[in-house]
């Protein structure tokens, strides 16, 4: 059986190679594949013999093979040439040809995408024209119109890290404007108006959609929230709460008060980020 199912299919392994099979554990497209993603639309994306490319519900080849491939976005697919970064409608056809390497922020968000020309990584829209002039070292999608951008030496899923000496990560509108300076040590993407940092000394923190911080952060326990905030146990008298581990939340002007599972949750904007004790369920 597989571990998840998309429009009623979902990727199963045999012998080493993938296929899909339907809810009730039937075979629908046979294990031939390295790698088998999700279905949607109609479509997924796999590899087979080094090679990605895009099949239907037959398990019928609908585009050509490609170097690399991502997942459609703003149905429009990031795929690999000899090192060059495209974009391909749903018929595999390119709106977009190779000819920009890409970046962080691969897949089109918000009408924009990152690339990089002659190292630097600025963003262009979808008829190919730069609308941010390349200037930073890497960039991640926009969400609610800001996107981070940074002088960076390493990353993760979803901020930027720079090294001490340089200017720091920050946030751009999409006219390239830098609206929350270059001070921070990492970003994330934005989810109801707040975004995950971590802040100078490696304090993690929450800022809103000006620079403002929200949140200080001092102990946490990672769970899932929203597919892009992380859920923390404790934060800081900044926002009116007390920085000792397992104490009761009190209300602050910006929050809420609530519970999940029997305990008392704290929620900025929608998002939850703190539970009132030791542990999270």
């Amino acid at each position: 059986m597989a571990s998840r199912y998309s429009e009623g299919i979902g990727a199963v392994e045999k012998d080493g190679k993938w296929g899909y099979a339907d809810v009730s554990g039937n075979v629908v497209i046979p294990a031939l594949f390295n790698y088998a993603g999700d279905f949607e639309n109609g479509m997924a994306r796999v590899s087979q013999g080094g090679k990605y490319f895009f099949i239907n519900r037959k398990g019928e080849r609908i585009t050509p093979e490609f170097d690399g491939a991502f997942d459609f976005s703003e149905d429009l697919a990031a795929v690999e040439v000899d090192h060059k970064i495209g974009y391909i409608r749903r018929d595999g056809t390119f709106a977009l040809p190779p000819i920009h390497q890409g970046a962080s922020g691969i897949d089109f968000s918000e009408g924009l995408v990152a690339v990089r020309i002659e190292g630097k990584v600025g963003f262009m829209d979808t008829t190919g024209s730069i609308i941010v002039k390349p200037s930073y070292d890497d960039a991640y999608p926009f969400s609610e119109g800001l996107a981070p951008v940074g002088f960076c030496i390493g990353l993760s899923a979803m901020s930027i890290q720079q090294p001490a000496d340089d200017p720091g990560t920050g946030y751009i509108d999409k006219t390239g404007k830098l609206v929350i300076a270059l001070r921070l040590e990492t970003g994330s993407s934005f989810a109801n108006g707040i975004a995950r940092v971590r802040v100078d000394s490696g304090k993690l923190g929450y800022i809103d959609k000006t620079g403002n911080y929200l949140a200080y952060i001092i102990a946490f326990t990672v769970i899932s929230w929203n597919n892009a905030i992380q859920v923390v146990r404790v934060i800081t008298r900044r926002l009116g709460f007390s920085d000792i581990p397992g104490d009761v939340l009190a209300p602050v002007e910006v929050g809420d008060n609530t519970t999940a599972n029997g305990q008392s949750v704290f929620i900025i904007h929608g998002i939850m980020i703190g539970y009132a004790g030791n542990t999270a369920p």
